[in-house]
């Protein structure tokens, strides 16, 4: 970019890394898209800020994925479903959705023009480990496609 190599010559300065800000959508936000949300805040801490939301939330977490979570070093005690209506107004800051069911994307609503919405497909995953399973490598190859073998 001449941009950036203009100002590195001018102030010997390089552009930082970009931070990714990602949302994790599904219905209830009481499992999936915790364990995503907190997966990706632990395993890549630098390289985004990551949060979560349902469209219809749970009072509280499932205590089943609470308990998972402790068993792979994730902290669900103090997670609290978040309500993706009031996140909506703020959709523009997030460079990525990301629906962890097929009917997220119809819930949504209006996409911003530079945030993109991407749909993961869980197959037929049902517990908080099988979730687990299937969420993490899709969360790890998405993030060193987007900050190389490097993302932290």
């Amino acid at each position: 970019n001449i941009c950036e190599e203009t100002v590195f010559a001018d102030t010997g300065r390089l552009k930082g890394e970009k931070v990714f800000e990602l949302l994790f959508v599904d219905e209830r936000n009481d499992g999936a898209s915790q364990l995503a949300e907190h997966f990706t805040t632990k395993v890549f801490p630098q390289s985004g800020k990551y949060r979560s939301a349902g469209w219809n939330p749970a009072e509280e977490i499932d205590p089943s994925y609470v308990e998972f979570a402790q068993q792979v070093g994730i902290d669900l005690d103090s997670a609290w479903p978040a309500p993706l209506s009031t996140m909506r107004e703020q959709l523009n800051k997030y460079h990525f959705v990301i629906g962890l069911t097929p009917q997220a994307f119809e819930h949504i609503g209006r996409i911003p023009f530079h945030t993109t919405v991407l749909s993961w497909d869980l197959g037929d995953a049902s517990t908080p480990e099988e979730i687990y399973r299937a969420l993490t490598p899709k969360i790890r190859t998405f993030l060193e496609q987007l900050r190389g073998e490097q993302a932290c």
